[in-house]
């Protein structure tokens, strides 16, 4: 696994510049894809970079399992009376 970082500024419309640590993780014998992670913490090892998200991913996938199979967060199950008892 080949690995290069550095920072960048990342530019949105009618929002100021952000800066933004950018990692670019690329497999030389093409087991997967190339990659690159943004990151806020700027002062964010690539390493470390990389471990937060996996971590993240392995979240969003027990999320996305549990709203297929559990219907978790799912919008069309809200109604007002979920709200008005708080």
């Amino acid at each position: 696994m080949e690995v290069a970082s550095g920072t960048a500024v990342w530019y949105r419309m009618g929002l100021p510049a952000a800066s933004i640590h950018c990692v670019l993780v690329c497999d030389p014998q093409g087991a997967f894809a190339t990659q690159a992670l943004l990151c806020t913490d700027l002062g964010a090892s690539p390493e470390q970079s990389f471990s937060w998200i996996v971590l993240h991913w392995q979240m969003e996938t027990t999320f996305q399992e549990m709203r297929q199979h559990l219907g978790v967060e799912m919008q069309r199950h809200w109604s007002e009376l979920d709200f008005g008892h708080f």
